[in-house]
């Protein structure tokens, strides 16, 4: 029987949420699994800290400084996009946001220039609807991230 990208990280995301490894290394691992099966260019997840309501990044594959920054920084406030994620409660692709985002200050100041033409956030909650952080991916290549590929990420993301 031949196991496919996705059977693989659904089972490395099993192993993960009953490990008492580190956040980070569990959080590394999982990227291995994720780059099978998205195809993602960068990555990253942060965390969110209750007690200051700020960022913090937890595992990082290809993002710069600066983006890393606005991600912790201004993002979750200022663009509409992840507004319109954490409202929802699922992630979307810059392409699914219920407005151009391609003409948006979060594309044409940090994405574009970044060379990513395409994009998926998920907001992270728990069990009990607590956010907890995001997941933030982009790729060069807009078609690269399909709606199988969105409703995969919709699985993992709790």
């Amino acid at each position: 029987m031949r196991v496919t990208a996705q059977e693989r990280t659904l089972a490395a995301v099993g192993r993960a949420a009953g490990s008492r490894a580190p956040r980070e290394e569990i959080a590394q691992d999982l990227l291995v699994n994720l780059r099978e099966v998205i195809g993602y260019d960068a990555i990253q997840v942060s965390l969110c800290d209750p007690f200051t309501e700020s960022h913090r990044v937890l595992v990082n594959d290809g993002y710069s400084k600066e983006i890393l920054d606005y991600i912790d920084g201004d993002y979750f406030e200022r663009d509409r996009g992840f507004q319109q994620i954490f409202c929802e409660r699922r992630p979307l692709r810059m392409q699914d946001v219920s407005f151009a985002y391609k003409e948006s200050h979060t594309f044409l100041k940090y994405w574009q220039p970044a060379g990513f033409n395409e994009g998926l956030t998920s907001a992270l909650f728990t069990e009990d609807d607590r956010y907890i952080g995001m997941v933030n991916m982009s790729v060069c290549n807009e078609r690269a991230i399909t709606e199988g590929i969105r409703e995969f990420v919709g699985i993992l993301s709790p």
